[in-house]
């Protein structure tokens, strides 16, 4: 798992359920996730949708120079994990 994988679960998984289309940004889906359901995602899960959005925008569009180090791959799982989680509790 990569946090490029993750993304491309993420967006998968959101276009399937139909929350998010094919141009839709991280920044967008991190939004929705954060503010979906009755209650939105929990605290934890929250900041560490936060964490990755930054993480992919600063990989994608900062400078070269100043690039994040590695996400490792056990939190780019388990963040895949607990949106999975999340997601089905929806439905």
């Amino acid at each position: 798992y990569t946090p490029r994988r993750t993304w491309r679960l993420i967006q998968r998984r959101g276009r399937r359920a139909g929350w998010i289309s094919e141009g839709t940004s991280v920044r967008t889906a991190v939004d929705w996730l954060t503010q979906a359901g009755d209650d939105g995602v929990s605290t934890e899960l929250g900041a560490r949708l936060v964490a990755f959005r930054d993480h992919l925008e600063a990989q994608w569009y900062g400078p070269r120079e100043a690039q994040p180090p590695a996400m490792p791959a056990q939190d780019a799982r388990l963040l895949w994990r607990q949106i999975r989680r999340f997601l089905a509790a929806m439905h």
